[in-house]
């Protein structure tokens, strides 16, 4: 938890610097890349961490997995070189900037992958997280010292960022041993991923895929707007994804097939103390709205303090979907979970380019992601209730009452 707060805070400042030094258009475009290089780390991710992680118990299979994970890293980067190869010849207009980035980036960047990847594995998450922040500490050193003025400025340091991680993971012997003569792990590996991929690429489009429409109708200033707003309830979002990783394991460990309502109760509970304790977030996203975007991204922003504002009644609602989707998991019902996410993406993108095609502005794509996220709610809570009785507002009771409960206890103590 330390180290992703270290991580996110360090981030925050790369992004508070280049968001006051960077003209608007240019830091759209900076974000932009990143929007599609994320979409492709989300995916190479989930094709190789969840079997790397599920096989790397079998010692004596490790140097084999480790192998096999490093050739499909090239598989991929391979197959993303080849897809900017066919973006590069098409009719449309590509920043080459972003070109270049697309095409490198996804092989110099393989070492500090699959050094996290091992960090995972062996559940080092402060060896994972010493080395996430020392990448966003060498970003910020790096642009502090050359003070970039294009994106192609900022992909390159972006780019000698990952050479100088993946230079201190192997100077570490992070990166395992490779051999180059057994691959036995590389297609169930390929097969395996194929699934877990696609579910981790929807959420990261659906997280994503106001970026991509806003670029298309409005470009790089218009992302930049956004891109202030979506930064800062992100960073709100650490606290809210602790708080639910702390939630999951009592969870998991309450669910019994024959008595789905051992959870639903627990759910309950856990789900009303989550949105109570979101609420001061949100009301400090709304009421100080002005000076955060200030104090992120200086002047000329002015125009992301209602997307905040937006955003803000938004996080409120995120730990009701966020438990629908866990339940969902648990209850042996992924495929619910993934038709939800489909229908959110897809009310999303119909809805975006409808309100940006009318001519409304970012804070109607604003208004969009609430609603996309309220359809959800309304979706998943749907078919949590075709498996035991769910309420939310049971919920929002029973989480006040646990709150007050505490209170009164620590006040007599």
């Amino acid at each position: 938890m330390a180290s992703s707060v270290a991580s996110a805070l360090v981030g925050m400042l790369v992004f508070a610097f280049l968001a006051r030094t960077l003209t608007s258009d240019v830091f759209g475009d900076w974000l932009f890349f990143l929007l599609v290089y994320g979409l492709y780390d989300m995916f190479r991710s989930g094709f190789i961490q969840t079997y790397f992680v599920k096989h790397f118990k079998h010692e004596d299979e490790r140097v084999d997995l480790n192998s096999s994970a490093f050739l499909l890293q090239l598989i991929l980067s391979g197959i993303a070189l080849l897809v900017v190869g066919v973006v590069s010849i098409l009719p449309f207009e590509v920043n080459s900037a972003w070109l270049i980035g697309w095409a490198i980036i996804p092989i110099v960047s393989i070492p500090m992958s699959m050094a996290h990847i091992r960090y995972a594995a062996r559940a080092d998450f402060i060896g994972m997280g010493y080395s996430r922040v020392l990448f966003q500490l060498i970003m910020l050193i790096a642009v502090a010292l050359v003070m970039p003025v294009d994106v192609y400025s900022v992909i390159l340091i972006y780019i000698g960022s990952n050479l100088a991680i993946a230079l201190w993971e192997g100077f570490r012997r992070k990166l395992g041993v490779i051999s180059f003569s057994s691959y036995t792990h590389l297609k169930p590996m390929w097969r395996f991923g194929r699934y877990t991929s696609t579910t981790l690429a929807a959420s990261n489009v659906l997280r994503s895929s106001d970026g991509y429409i806003l670029m298309a109708f409005l470009g790089g200033t218009a992302v930049a707007i956004y891109g202030v707003a979506e930064r800062l309830v992100g960073t709100a979002y650490i606290g809210v994804n602790a708080l639910m990783g702390a939630v999951l394991p009592k969870l998991s460990s309450a669910y019994e097939v024959e008595h789905p309502e051992k959870l639903m109760k627990l759910a309950e509970r856990e789900m009303g103390l989550l949105v109570w304790l979101t609420l001061p977030v949100a009301l400090v996203l709304i009421f100080a709205a002005p000076q955060l975007v200030w104090l992120i991204a200086g002047d000329g922003y002015e125009s992301s303090v209602w997307l905040l504002r937006i955003f803000g009644g938004y996080i409120l609602l995120v730990p009701i979907d966020r438990t629908a989707g866990v339940i969902l998991e648990l209850t042996n019902s992924p495929q619910k979970n993934l038709q939800k996410v489909g229908l959110m993406l897809t009310f999303n993108i119909v809805l975006d380019i409808l309100v940006l095609a009318l001519g409304y502005d970012w804070n109607a794509v604003g208004l969009v992601t609430f609603g996309t996220l309220f359809v959800g709610i309304l979706y998943g809570m749907w078919q949590v209730n075709r498996i035991s009785n769910f309420s939310v507002f049971r919920s929002l009771r029973v989480g006040l009452n646990a709150i007050l409960a505490f209170k009164n206890k620590h006040e007599q103590s």
